[in-house]
């Protein structure tokens, strides 16, 4: 994605960037430019705008867009979240077992089957969020941020935030009466 320098907010969230990328302290203040959210519901629905009505959608339009967490657990419920959200049907596709070898064993045993079974599936699962620590690598257009728990590694608000390069598209869920100062956690001898 190609980031205009030429822009002076991109350019404070670049340096804001690098900022949180080396500084110890541990609560910082979120850019003004980054929107918040009241709720679950209004994150899912800021990020993956009208997701609740029926419309045709480009190609692109649920691989441009992620949600990210800091615990797997919450990835799961804000999945099913997004998905009864969703219009549509669901579907469920179940897998198929079939004999490994055309041959067949036919003497008795007591401890196994005269044959080898094999399951022919391919596991799919719709994912409209994913851990902060697994979007390292990941380059979207649109992003929400669940900041209701707190990050708990090093570096990790530094891998949520850089995914995307201007801080006008990114959407955050702060806890309830909290300010849009966040936990932010470096720990300076790694940085060394």
């Amino acid at each position: 994605m190609y980031l205009d320098y030429a822009n002076p907010d991109n350019t404070r969230f670049t340096d804001y960037l690098m900022e949180i990328g080396s500084n110890p302290e541990q609560t910082i203040q979120l850019p003004s430019t980054i929107h918040n959210c009241a709720s679950v519901q209004d994150l899912i629905l800021s990020v993956y705008s009208n997701l609740n009505i029926s419309c045709d959608r480009d190609q692109g339009f649920l691989t441009e867009r992620t949600i990210l967490f800091s615990i797997n657990d919450d990835v799961s419920s804000i999945n099913d979240d997004a998905l009864n959200i969703f219009l549509g049907e669901t579907i469920v596709y179940l897998a198929a077992d079939k004999i490994a070898k055309d041959e067949i064993s036919l003497t008795p045993s007591t401890t196994k089957m005269p044959y080898e079974m094999t399951r022919g599936q391919f596991p799919l699962r719709l994912a409209y969020a994913m851990t902060i620590n697994k979007s390292q690598g990941q380059s979207v257009k649109y992003v929400g941020i669940d900041l209701r728990i707190k990050v708990f590694s090093h570096g990790q608000l530094y891998v949520a935030l850089p995914r995307y390069n201007y801080a006008n598209i990114i959407i955050t869920l702060l806890p309830p009466n909290a300010s849009c100062c966040i936990t932010n956690i470096v720990y300076p001898k790694v940085l060394l």
